[in-house]
């Protein structure tokens, strides 16, 4: 069972108030008093500087799955998140202290690792950021995903999924991304965003009960090793359960020596030794000379025009970027941007599911350039409007690995700075190995993605599917957002079609129906069909579906979360700004 089934399943839903959380000010009671005049304004970000009532209704929002939240507003700063209410908050503290959009989103990464326990997202994992800083109007994008041991010389032999083989263990940039884009557009202390992680791992914080049956359902993978199993027993013998404190002392150390020393001090230090010594055990290749020799990258941005707008996203060695681009920029093309364009009609959703696929096949060709990918893309336009048009072209087209791991945070401080990250351990849950060292899980992210680390080669970077974006008009920003999950493309296309051709607002344009990822197992005729959750679309809707002739495969609601790709997005208007995040986690988006 993947984690997104997990949420659905156990069916968690908190019985609170959750409009406490958005009706008033952080640092107010509930009639609105101030409870504490100077909260946020020291460089303390963690729950010891918060309000009694913020550290209660906080804790709560945290425990809250699958809860529908109200659109977010400010008039000033914002930030919105996947999952971790807690996270969010802390990261709310960082803009009120005085901190910039990327001191916020880091903050709340941060501290997203630490209350997954590792789990679907890791510091040696990834960290991709898309950028833009007010004062220059110029955005940057960082690329801290995965590099190739040196020593892997036959990477497209990695063993698969659930063999316990350490040559699946690649080099994660979650830490000197996260340094170096503070170096370049941080305001506060460095030291000062990790604050909160080392609260929650240190103090601990209440296990929810989500995080309390994966720990169940993984523990044949979590007892492997010792001293990975004690870190989730409460004594001996004993795993901690839902409603009891949760720490995690060891991490908190690491954390600790990664915010005196920065990332140097694990990549230099006895952790990368210790990592690569356990690691090799393993049979795996990864040496303390990998993480010594790991830099992350800053990156052009890819960008086009699309309805009037420009949309940035991340690098040429993002695959997620380059298909996103590339499939707005077919969009674009195919007419789909006019007056009278009904973003959720059949028709228009079917060319979507069109241009989604053709973005798909050409994704599985991963040594494509985006110049290759769209002189091909033009070629096929003319097709992709016929049904079928797939039929007997791609017969070697991979399925994607699943996204199900991640978080993504949009933060949006007072003078105009945005920041847009995705991180993820880029594997299942935990990974299959057990391992953890200095508390930090490591991830065994090569186990599927064998063709890519081919391509990148030992020491090469490898490419991800992650799709940050901030979008433009007339030069000045107008959304920021970020997706996770399997169809984390097909929910980015289809929100920023609902928010910039339709004009919703980003919770309107969330909470609409969507197709999610191809099944990559043909049809009988030959075509590819989309994923759809039982009971969102209209019989209308499927019977003109039916007649443009696209294959369609309803899930139930829990087969549906694995499939699914969930969004988190910032919109600014006249108004200020508004923000949504997923209903089925336990993240939010508050304002100052």
């Amino acid at each position: 069972m993947s984690f997104l089934s997990v949420i659905l399943a156990f069916g968690v839903c908190a019985q609170i108030v959750v409009g406490i959380a958005w009706g008033q000010k952080a640092g107010e009671g509930q009639d609105g008093t101030v409870l504490d005049a100077g909260v946020g304004l020291d460089l303390d970000l963690g729950p010891n500087a918060w309000t009694a009532w913020e550290r209660q209704a906080y804790a709560s929002l945290q425990m809250s799955f699958n809860t529908p939240l109200p659109l977010a507003k400010s008039q000033g700063g914002m930030i919105a998140g996947t999952s971790a209410a807690l996270a969010v908050h802390a990261g709310l503290k960082a803009l009120d202290a005085g901190g910039s959009a990327m001191d916020a989103a880091l903050t709340a990464a941060l501290a997203q690792v630490v209350l997954d326990a590792g789990c679907w997202n890791s510091y040696a994992g990834i960290l991709n950021i898309v950028y833009y800083d007010a004062t220059t109007g110029k955005v940057s994008t960082l690329n801290g995903g995965y590099n190739i041991p040196l020593g892997e010389t036959d990477p497209g032999t990695i063993p698969g999924r659930s063999q316990v083989d350490g040559r699946a263990v690649l080099v994660g940039g979650f830490f000197p991304a996260a340094e170096a884009a503070h170096k370049r557009h941080g305001r506060l202390p460095f030291e000062t965003l990790f604050g909160p992680a080392i609260h929650f791992a240190h103090e601990g914080f209440v296990l929810d009960p989500m995080l309390a049956l994966l720990i169940q359902l993984r523990l044949d993978v979590l007892s492997r090793a010792p001293e990975t199993l004690a870190i989730f027993e409460s004594s001996p013998g004993r795993l901690v359960q839902a409603g009891e404190h949760f720490r995690q002392p060891a991490l908190a150390e690491t954390l600790r020596l990664v915010a005196a020393q920065g990332a140097d001090g694990l990549y230099r230090g006895d952790w990368a030794g210790e990592v690569a010594e356990k690691v090799q055990a393993l049979g795996g290749t990864i040496s303390a000379a990998d993480f010594a020799a790991y830099r992350p990258i800053w990156e052009d941005a890819q960008t086009t025009a699309f309805a009037g707008y420009r949309v940035v996203s991340l690098g040429q060695e993002e695959l997620g970027a380059t298909q996103l681009i590339e499939g707005l920029g077919l969009a674009e093309a195919a007419g789909l941007t006019g007056d009278g364009t009904d973003t959720e009609s059949a028709e228009t959703k079917n060319m979507l599911m069109q241009i989604s696929k053709l973005s798909h096949v050409l994704t599985s060709g991963t040594n494509l350039t985006p110049e290759d990918r769209a002189e091909l893309a033009a070629l096929h336009l003319p097709d992709i409007i016929k049904a079928g048009w797939e039929v007997g072209l791609y017969n070697d087209v991979q399925g994607r690995e699943s996204q199900d791991h991640s978080d993504s945070v949009v933060a949006w401080d007072r003078d105009g700075n945005i920041a847009v990250l995705v991180h993820s351990i880029n594997t299942t849950s935990w990974g299959d190995l057990g391992l953890f060292v200095g508390g930090v899980s490591i991830p065994d992210s090569g186990c599927f993605q064998q063709l890519r680390a081919e391509h990148a080669g030992p020491g090469g970077r490898l490419r991800n599917l992650t799709n940050p974006v901030i979008v433009f008009r007339d030069e000045q920003p107008v959304i920021a957002a970020g997706a996770i999950g399997a169809g984390l493309h097909e929910v980015m296309l289809q929100n920023l079609m609902s928010v910039l051709v339709g004009g919703m607002d980003p919770r309107e344009a969330d909470r609409k129906p969507k197709f999610w990822g191809i099944d990559y197992t043909p049809t009988p005729e030959g075509q590819f069909a989309f994923f759809i959750e039982q009971g969102t679309f209209s019989a209308a809707f499927l019977e003109e579906m039916l007649a443009l002739q696209q294959p369609l495969v309803p899930l139930s609601p829990v087969a549906a979360t694995s499939r699914k790709g969930y969004w988190v997005g910032i919109r600014k208007t006249p108004a200020g700004l508004e923000g949504s995040s997923p209903r089925y986690f336990n993240g939010l988006a508050e304002g100052q």
